[in-house]
């Protein structure tokens, strides 16, 4: 059995491994692992799984990272739909795109070691033998790099491992992973059975009434050691598991509040409709909800969302990142299942939104909310997008992959069969244009909420100011 491998570096191809034969029964599309690459190990996703190959003297994979897959076959065309179109390497997409996880990442470990007694180091190597011998377990070649401020440290530190006057170490260091806490059960057949201590007592007496506990709660809640609780384990009256422990988001829960009942107007009610029926054909649909400010848009929004969620699907809503306020958040929270909805951006940490990744892979959430990024989640059975303020430069990144969170929107939509809602009172100019010729649904929202009046507005020639 081999794998193609797409790896976080500029080289726009798959490298090809073997599988030990202790490993093949976990090879899935869509799981990491740790490979040989050159003289170094890289974490890298399966793209394909193939029963033979061409090529001779193919290296083996050193390790499967993950128990569950990070995206399925459906993830992965759109993946390498914007790989190919913005011309980015696969490897690189999938890096940007998917949360670091469990992966490892090789790195160099340099250790002083005698100089030689005829040894004459140049005033550079000098400045590097100084550092790294002021660190007598050794240290990271980033952090030497970092402390030497020499641009070229990582050649001359390569030159002093060369002229045996450093020992150079490859490391493996194991990047963010799956957090847990020991849960602690009473075997209560055997705890009836033993001549207990007074604090021991009170261990067993708590866990009889309240059932199992998390180690620390346990110990603060009957003032009990540890060395107390590893005494009734090797007893045999206490076990322990680990239990995975999902890392989330503050909801601003002290924010949220019921939703109250609002009747929409005619023209709200004649747009989510309309939305409505969209999702409900299973058909890509692009719609271009065009309302002015005020005209009750976000209604139409979660109005929409909730007819998707209550059918079974699942949605993605989209805002500017400066739109995503925490009273937004308690407004969606307070209307929808806030443990089914994902908050993702780039405030979030990287834990979290590991977590929040897997969550969304094993079905749990079904809505999510958030900046750009927030696009690329794996939701199952995407019936509905929605872009707010789809005119926001905001949604452009022009960094690393240069993308278009609106434009992708679009494309993932067409990928899923779901409905894409653009929103906005003044729309791009490509939107606006593709609504005209039809190529867009065109829902319109001419007057604001509760007949408000539109601000005045006053248009001022400067010049005849200045006089």
């Amino acid at each position: 059995m081999f794998v193609n491998v797409a790896l976080n570096i500029p080289a726009d191809k798959l490298f090809t491994y073997g599988v030990p034969a202790n490993l093949q029964s976990a090879v899935q599309t869509g799981k990491r692992v740790f490979v040989p690459f050159g003289r170094r190990k890289l974490t890298g996703f399966i793209i394909d799984i193939v029963s033979s190959s061409k090529l001779k003297d193919v290296k083996t994979i050193s390790e499967i990272l993950d128990e569950e897959t990070f995206f399925d076959a459906q993830d992965l065309k759109f993946y390498k739909w914007i790989s190919d179109y913005f011309i980015y390497p696969l490897g690189k997409t999938l890096a940007e795109l998917i949360p670091a996880g469990s992966g490892k990442k090789d790195f160099q470990w340099i250790v002083p070691i005698p100089a030689p007694a005829d040894a004459k180091p140049t005033p550079l190597q000098k400045i590097l033998l100084d550092i790294v011998h002021a660190h007598p377990h050794g240290l990271a070649l980033s952090e030497l790099i970092k402390k030497s401020n020499l641009k070229n440290a990582a050649s001359i530190a390569r030159t002093l491992h060369l002229d045996g006057l450093v020992r150079v170490r490859e490391k493996e260091k194991k990047q963010l992973g799956i957090l847990t806490q020991k849960i602690i059960l009473l075997n209560d057949s055997v705890a009836d059975q033993l001549k207990l201590t007074p604090r021991q007592k009170t261990v067993v007496d708590y866990l009889k009434n309240s059932g199992p506990a998390e180690l620390h709660a346990l110990m603060a809640a009957t003032s009990a050691t540890a060395v107390v609780v590893k005494k009734l384990m090797e007893k045999g009256a206490l076990s322990v598991r680990d239990e995975e422990v999902i890392r989330k988001t503050s909801m601003n829960s002290t924010l949220a509040r019921p939703s109250p009942d609002i009747l929409l107007n005619d023209e709200q009610k004649n747009a989510l409709e309309n939305i409505c029926r969209f999702t409900s054909s299973a058909t890509f649909k692009p719609v271009l909800l065009h309302g002015v400010t005020g005209s009750g848009k976000t209604e139409v929004y979660l109005c929409a969302i909730d007819y998707v969620l209550k059918m079974g699907g699942s949605a993605i809503y989209l805002v500017p990142e400066i739109a995503l306020t925490p009273q937004l958040i308690a407004r969606i929270t307070g209307r929808f299942d806030s443990d089914k909805i994902a908050v993702i951006h780039s405030g979030i940490a990287e834990s979290v939104r590991y977590d929040q990744w897997r969550q969304i892979r094993r079905g749990r959430i079904n809505l999510v909310i958030g900046a750009r990024s927030a696009l690329f989640a794996p939701l199952p059975d995407l019936k509905l997008i929605i872009v707010d303020e789809e005119h926001d430069a905001s949604y452009k990144q022009d960094d690393r992959l240069c993308y278009h969170a609106r434009d992708l929107a679009v494309v993932k939509a067409k990928f899923s069969n779901a409905t894409c809602v653009l929103g906005s009172a003044t729309p791009g100019v490509r939107t606006f244009y593709n609504a005209r010729t039809k190529k867009y649904a065109h829902l319109e929202l001419t007057r604001r909420v509760n007949n408000k009046p539109l601000p005045r507005i006053d248009i001022v020639d400067m010049k005849t100011q200045k006089e």
